[in-house]
């Protein structure tokens, strides 16, 4: 079963972002990707300027769960959504990550979503 954790933890961010081989940023909220009660992914974001920026969506080592790195994804963009973060962008860097990028709706890296579109919400 997939499970999508936001992780409280800053150094179980740290080892996992490692473990992901991506660089640990302090600043950065994540969640855990666990399937089958093994932790073996991290979805990776911030915010600034008002805009969300999912910055990794990666597994540990040669792993390959397109679908659980897409749900993660878009759990960050329900997240940023519910938090009322209208904008999100999202800069791939792996071939997993670009795909995934694809099935998100963004068009490249300089696209921004707009989140009230994306969910369908009216103000």
């Amino acid at each position: 079963m997939l499970v999508i954790t936001p992780i409280q933890d800053k150094s179980l961010q740290k080892k996992l972002s490692e473990e992901c081989g991506i660089p640990y940023k302090s600043s950065h909220m994540a969640y855990s990707i666990d399937i089958d009660d093994v932790t073996c992914g991290i979805a990776s974001f911030y915010i600034k300027d008002d805009c969300g920026y999912i910055s990794a969506l990666r597994l540990i080592g040669d792993k390959e769960d397109n679908e659980a790195l897409e749900i993660a994804g878009r759990a960050i963009l329900s997240f940023l959504h519910n938090i009322e973060v209208r904008y999100v962008s999202f800069a791939p860097e792996t071939e997993a990550e670009k795909h995934i990028a694809r099935r998100m709706y963004f068009k490249d890296e300089l696209d921004k979503i707009d989140l009230d579109l994306y969910f369908g919400h009216h103000h």
